[in-house]
């Protein structure tokens, strides 16, 4: 159960604080909220750390149903989201939250400029992301592990993604990026495992009641 509620709050967690960053972060065109933005990242933080350990935990303690494919897209989906998250996060937290939104900004290019492997991770790692999602719903379809929809949901926040990113760009709504959508749809498999009193098609065993004679 553990890794399940571990998957599904972490996922949301960096689901919800990406969406705010579309009026907390200083790059953002619709900024309104930046003396927040390094609380927001602080919470990003640890949702990342939830959404690896449970992650991590699940291809570890599922690695037999989910066989070597299925634990290698889980295993590089933890990881990527690691590696591509963190660096940056942390450059926002440390922005002083008094700068205005135009000087703050300018502060965090001259942290990417000086730490070109920031920038380099995170444009490698959300591709990994997106690939590791979808061989993980494939091999959860296949495997029967989730029920249908979960798979299905985390397929479908990927289009609905760039949907909203071209959407946004095109119309200049402050509507959130890819990841925002993206691991929201992968909260789905947390939020299955713990509605559901089952896993791979197979219910737990009832508690034996009193036989009647």
């Amino acid at each position: 159960m553990l890794p399940f509620v571990l998957t599904a709050a972490g996922a949301l967690g960096i689901s919800i604080t990406t969406a705010l960053e579309v009026v907390t972060a200083p790059h953002s065109a619709h900024v309104v909220a930046f003396p927040i933005n390094g609380a927001v990242h602080l919470v990003k933080v640890l949702a990342v750390a939830a959404f690896v350990t449970g992650m991590a935990a699940f291809a570890v303690g599922f690695r037999r149903r989910l066989g070597v494919i299925g634990s290698i897209a889980a295993a590089a989906l933890a990881f990527a989201t690691l590696v591509g998250v963190v660096p940056y996060t942390l450059a926002e937290v440390s922005l002083d939250p008094s700068l205005v939104p135009a000087r703050a900004n300018a502060e965090l290019e001259a942290i990417y400029a000086a730490n070109p492997w920031i920038s380099g991770l995170a444009s490698v790692a959300l591709p990994v992301v997106v690939m590791a999602i979808v061989v993980f719903a494939v091999v959860v379809l296949r495997r029967r592990l989730f029920p249908a929809w979960a798979p299905a949901v985390s397929l479908a926040a990927i289009p609905v993604g760039i949907a909203a990113t071209v959407l946004a760009e095109s119309a200049g709504l402050p509507l959130p990026h890819p990841p925002a959508w993206i691991f929201l749809g992968t909260a789905a498999y947390g939020l299955a495992g713990v509605a559901r009193p089952w896993i791979g098609g197979q219910e737990r065993a009832p508690v034996p009641g009193p036989q009647r004679g």
